[in-house]
């Protein structure tokens, strides 16, 4: 088994998982949104677009430390301790993000 790949799958598990949010499934496209005060939402890009992660960042850095690289080829998260906290890599830094924020709530990916 592989990482998991940025997209709509991930998505939903940071938004209910980390974000504690709910999700049901809009018919007939199957797009996933919620319901935040009688108003339906798409779940947000979490994984793939940069605002929408840094909410996931806040999100952990409420119980976590969390510590972030960006190169030009690599990308990666660092949960508790610089020096020797598990370290997550993705094809972004979203992906990166929302790997070792599902891994921080304890969601196995």
């Amino acid at each position: 088994m592989g990482i998991m790949d940025s997209g709509n799958e991930m998505d939903v598990l940071i938004h209910t998982q980390v974000m504690g949010r709910l999700t049901y499934i809009q018919y007939p496209n199957r797009k996933m949104r919620w319901n935040k005060d009688g108003v339906v939402h798409p779940v947000p890009s979490y994984s793939t677009e940069i605002q929408h992660a840094w909410e996931v960042v806040e999100k952990i850095r409420e119980t976590r430390k969390i510590y972030i690289s960006m190169g030009n080829d690599s990308h990666s998260v660092i949960l508790d301790s610089f020096l020797n906290g598990p370290m997550f890599g993705g094809e972004s830094i979203p992906h990166a993000i929302c790997l070792a924020a599902l891994q921080a709530v304890g969601v196995k990916i």
